[in-house]
This record gives C-alpha cells, sequence and structure tokens, in this order.
C-alpha cells in the first residue's frame, strides 16, 4: 500500500479494490483448501508415517494449483464485472491490471501455504521464521527498484509482492 499511496489516489483506489478482491476470492480460498492438511499432516507425523505426509503435500500443492486456473480465469475477466457493479471504470483498470500481475503471487502461495503447514506440523518454526526475515527484508529494497527505478507502476507492486512470495519459498527450501 506504501507504494500504491505514491503513484496515486486512482492507483491506490484500484490497488485496493483489488486487494480486497484478490484476498477474499484467491487466497482466502487457497489457505482455507491448504488447512485440510493440518490433521492429516498431525496424524501422519505422529505415526511416523512419512509417505502420507509427504503425499499429503504434493497431493495439496496440485490440488491449490489446480484450483488457481479458475481463479486466474476469473482474474483475467473481472473488469466487466466490475463495472457491471457499478465501479468507475478508470479504478476497475487499475484493479484489473493489479490483479492480472498477481497471478504469479497466486502461484507462489499454492506452494507456500502447503509447505508452511508441512513444517509447522512437524515443529519446524525456525525455517519459517528465517524464511520470513528473509523475504521481508527484501521486499521495500525489490519494490522499490520495481516501482520507482524501473517505472513498473501498480504491476511492480504486484511483481515486488510475487517475488517476496518467491523468496518466502526459496528460503524455506534452502533452510
Amino acid at each position: 500500500m506504501l507504494f500504491l499511496g505514491r503513484l496515486g489516489k486512482t492507483e491506490l483506489a484500484g490497488g485496493s479494490l483489488a486487494l480486497g478482491f484478490g484476498n477474499i476470492t484467491g487466497v482466502s480460498i487457497l489457505s482455507g483448501l491448504s488447512m485440510g492438511m493440518d490433521p492429516i499432516c498431525c496424524q501422519a507425523y505422529g505415526a511416523q508415517r512419512w509417505a502420507i505426509l509427504k503425499s499429503n503435500f504434493s497431493k495439496t500443492v496440485c490440488l491449490l494449483l489446480l484450483v488457481s486456473i479458475p481463479i486466474a480465469l476469473l482474474w483475467l475477466n473481472m473488469e466487466p464485472i466490475f463495472i457491471l457493479l457499478g465501479q468507475d471504470p478508470q479504478i476497475t483498470r487499475v484493479a484489473k491490471v493489479y490483479l492480472v500481475f498477481s497471478i504469479p503471487e497466486l502461484l507462489g502461495q499454492a506452494h507456500l501455504l502447503p509447505l508452511r503447514t508441512f513444517l509447522r506440523t512437524q515443529g519446524l518454526t525456525t525455517p519459517l521464521t528465517l524464511a520470513a526475515a528473509f523475504a521481508a527484508l527484501l521486499h521495500l529494497p525489490i519494490n522499490y527498484v520495481l516501482v520507482t527505478y524501473l517505472n513498473l507502476g501498480v504491476g511492480g507492486v504486484c511483481l515486488g509482492l510475487a517475488c517476496n512470495t518467491l523468496l518466502f519459498n526459496l528460503g524455506l527450501l534452502f533452510t
């Protein structure tokens, strides 16, 4: 939001609209579906059934990637929906740009959410903390480069979020 506010009122309004819409129609759905992993992973870990733990993780990632397809299609075609609901056309255009550039973030979350659950159910919270700190430290500089230096605007804000999620994923894989 910091960088959206610096771009202008229309960009902030469009980004806010898209962020709310994207969270409700995308990330919250993926998050809810990935929560189904919790009881199975906890039971598998307690019973030392490593194959079930691994299988549950990979199946959940596949499910979330599959569910991401209709969500991405909705995001790609949301402009007429917002116009029909009476939203300002300029704000709607900005919201569409935001959502289109948020699709890589959605795909990153489809991997990150199950990975976090997979590690958390095994009591492995240190990698989560380290990876989150690593991604957070680089978030502002990446956004600055994308939004201000490369002048990517609203798309740069979304790509910054996608980079943050990618760094979080990579941080978890390498810690």
